[in-house]
């Protein structure tokens, strides 16, 4: 197998199977999700360690899930038909391209998009307090004040004042 298939790994399939089916929780109902109970990223998507020689290969496990069951992915992504990063079904998992993923998270309402006007969808400033920032940063104020004073990060306080945000 090439890169991403067992042939690099130091676990054998057989070992590589059992560990993952062991943190697999299949329920009674077949067409339900399973759920992932080993280690989760900070994405929320489950993982597994599968390699660890000569470095440790941490793979995420709704795609260690499609490999077992399918075979190689190749350059292309996994994604979920039920939207849940935790989920291992194969029946919830098909292959696609960066772009399939892409609109398949815009389609669902997971993208971080913007509003017509620039204000961000999930936004924590109002917009009196945007032209505040505005007017502090016009009279002198670097960014990297007006961040900690608002409590926002760099980029934010960037993204207002290049208009890439809040552009009204």
């Amino acid at each position: 197998m090439s890169e991403g298939g067992f042939a690099a790994w130091s676990y054998s399939r057989k070992e590589i199977l059992e560990r993952f089916w062991a943190r697999a929780e299949q329920p009674a109902i077949a067409s339900a999700c399973w759920i992932w109970r080993g280690a989760v990223k900070a994405s929320g998507y489950g993982q597994m360690t599968v390699s660890l020689t000569p470095k440790r290969k941490v793979v995420s496990a709704h795609r260690l899930a499609w490999l077992l069951i399918n075979g190689e992915i190749g350059d292309m992504c996994v994604l979920h038909r039920c939207d849940n990063p935790l989920c291992v079904n194969p029946d919830h998992l098909f292959l696609g391209t960066i772009l399939d993923n892409w609109n398949d998270c815009v389609a669902k309402g997971r993208a971080k998009l913007h509003l017509p006007n620039g204000r961000p969808r999930n936004t924590v400033l109002g917009l009196a307090s945007v032209n505040e920032i505005r007017a502090l940063h016009d009279g002198g104020l670097l960014s990297e004040d007006l961040a900690l004073r608002f409590g926002v990060t760099g980029r934010s306080i960037r993204y207002i004042l290049s208009r890439e945000t809040w552009r009204e």
